[in-house]
């Protein structure tokens, strides 16, 4: 929030608001402005039938510009994501890809991503234009993961490809542009691991 000016949230303050709200089993959503600071649930519409299936991605035509401060920042601004999984979706596939523009992965339209070769895990590096997203955090903190630029080639020929965010936790790609993964091992440990770390 110091790169676009707006005051600190107090941690504590808002876990104690949030806590007389007696919210569960739903996403919140913490909009600050200048102004006010807005809060908002939503009901999570991740199901066990879709962990299952896992998800399938489409590499989205348009690159993200890892040289803008927005990439970095979590803001409202997010129509182009919305338009590119809308485009996603009208062509079958569940979610997008974006590349930067030096074709370089850097994450989906709502999700950090991870691919799996040789059963080491990799992960996009941030300074190549993505969010530093809460789940990726704890995945980098409590396993073993290699944070390095990650070629479209490389992440079709991977083994294994997962997305996260706080929402849907941990989930396995089933297909890339036609190309199928069945793999789901790292998936199915790293959503044990998860379990352990939230509690």
């Amino acid at each position: 929030m110091d790169k676009i000016g707006l005051l600190p949230l107090e941690e504590k303050m808002v876990r104690e608001y949030l806590g007389k709200l007696d919210i569960k089993d739903k996403g919140v959503k913490i909009t600050v402005t200048p102004l006010n600071i807005i809060i908002t649930e939503r009901k999570i519409n991740y199901n066990e039938e879709d962990y299952d299936r896992g998800m399938s991605l489409t590499v989205s035509k348009v690159r993200r510009n890892s040289t803008s401060n927005l990439c970095y920042i979590k803001s409202t601004c997010y129509i182009e994501n919305l338009i590119e999984k809308e485009n996603a979706k009208k062509i079958g596939y569940d979610d997008v890809i974006f590349l930067n523009e030096n074709r370089h992965v850097t994450e989906t339209s709502c999700a950090n991503i991870f691919i799996v070769k040789n059963k080491e895990i990799f992960t996009p590096k941030i300074k190549d234009g993505l969010l530093a997203g809460i789940i990726r955090g704890q995945i980098i903190k409590n396993c073993k993961v290699k944070e390095k630029s990650i070629t479209l080639e490389e992440l079709k020929e991977a083994e294994e490809v997962i997305v996260t965010n706080s929402l849907m936790g941990v989930m396995s790609i089933s297909e890339i542009d036609g190309i199928k993964y069945r793999n789901n091992q790292i998936r199915c440990m790293l959503n044990e691991k998860l379990k352990h770390w939230e509690n």
